[in-house]
């Protein structure tokens, strides 16, 4: 999972389950706003991946409080699924699930929403071995930058990954 997740950045389904209507339409709002195709180009790698290939990212909503996407390569008019994930309530709780192909004996890594902020969302899970934490910060309608970071061998490391939506 160590590369994969890193891959597979991108917005995903921003709906909490809080019992509050107002509350659920307006994550509602969020989860359609990061649905469509995204091109990412990698900002800052660190020491962690380099980027050779056309990366995209696919999103749809599932229903009102579940988004769906993949992450995928075209290599040589080729496309290679290297993740999917899916962002979804558990027990009001917002968590992102990622499913590195090949990674993990094939099971999910689940990472908790850590914080509440509406432009910045931060999924955490400690006992992962990379990344750790996982960051979407939206800066415009149409552009997020993901974050995802961790200890590999002693030693904290960064990727930086912008993203900007091709097809809604």
């Amino acid at each position: 999972m160590t590369k994969s997740v890193v891959l597979f950045l991108i917005p995903t389904a921003l709906v909490l389950s809080c019992g509050d209507h107002a509350k659920q339409e307006r994550s509602t709002k969020e989860v359609e706003m990061l649905t469509g195709s995204w091109a990412l180009h990698v900002i800052d790698t660190g020491a962690v991946h380099q980027a050779a290939r056309v990366m995209r990212e696919e999103w749809t909503k599932q229903d009102d409080s579940t988004l769906r996407g993949r992450t995928y390569m075209v290599e040589n008019n080729d496309t290679i699924v290297i993740e999917t994930a899916r962002l979804h309530d558990s027990a009001g709780r917002l968590v992102y699930e990622a499913l590195a192909f090949g990674e993990n004996n094939n099971q999910p890594v689940t990472f908790p929403r850590a914080d509440s902020g509406s432009r910045v969302f931060t999924f955490f899970n400690g006992a992962h071995d990379f990344p750790q934490q996982i960051r979407y910060r939206q800066e415009s309608e149409d552009s997020l930058t993901a974050e995802v970071e961790g200890q590999v061998e002693g030693r904290l490391q960064r990727m930086v990954i912008g993203m900007k939506r091709i097809r809604r």
